[in-house]
């Protein structure tokens, strides 16, 4: 099973493609099925891990730093290396991609790649304070965080 590694990522990636639980039906991350037929096994979050149809799903969430986004790394001109070396590789581990930008911006700004454009969800900020903004997060978007398998913070 080829698995994407980053330095950063190697040991959560390794953790994902191992589940301990001995119903696993041997589908690799990233491939849309449940890797878990345990019907009490599946069902352990609940409702709170956002929308059922989520739960099938390896969904990773990118937080970026505060007053963060595509916008920003493109002012340093460092987005085409994010969408190059991280969001490509991510978008063949991972079945969605759901970037929480501070800003107000959209992906096709940033990238013509089609399968990046596909895999990745930009959900945009709001024109507010970034310290504000950084509460309202959670509420605006509660459901699509819930629905991560993992969060990837940026500092």
């Amino acid at each position: 099973m080829p698995v994407v590694y980053d330095t950063a990522w190697a040991g959560v990636i390794d953790v994902v493609a191992a589940c301990p639980c001995p119903h696993t039906d041997g589908s690799p991350p990233g491939s849309g099925r449940p890797r878990c037929d345990d019907p009490r096994r599946a069902s352990a979050f609940g409702s709170s891990r956002g929308d059922a149809r989520d739960m099938a799903r390896m969904i990773l969430g990118l937080l970026p730093e505060i007053r963060g986004g595509l916008g920003a790394l493109a002012q340093a001109g460092q987005h085409s290396r994010f969408v190059d070396g991280y969001l490509k590789p991510y978008t063949r581990a991972f079945d969605e991609i759901r970037y929480f930008s501070y800003r107000v911006e959209s992906l096709v700004d940033y990238t013509d790649d089609a399968e990046v454009r596909a895999s990745v969800r930009l959900l945009a900020g709001a024109r507010w304070h970034p310290w504000a903004y950084a509460f309202a997060m959670p509420l605006r978007y509660g459901q699509e965080l819930r629905g991560c398998s993992v969060l990837r913070c940026s500092r």
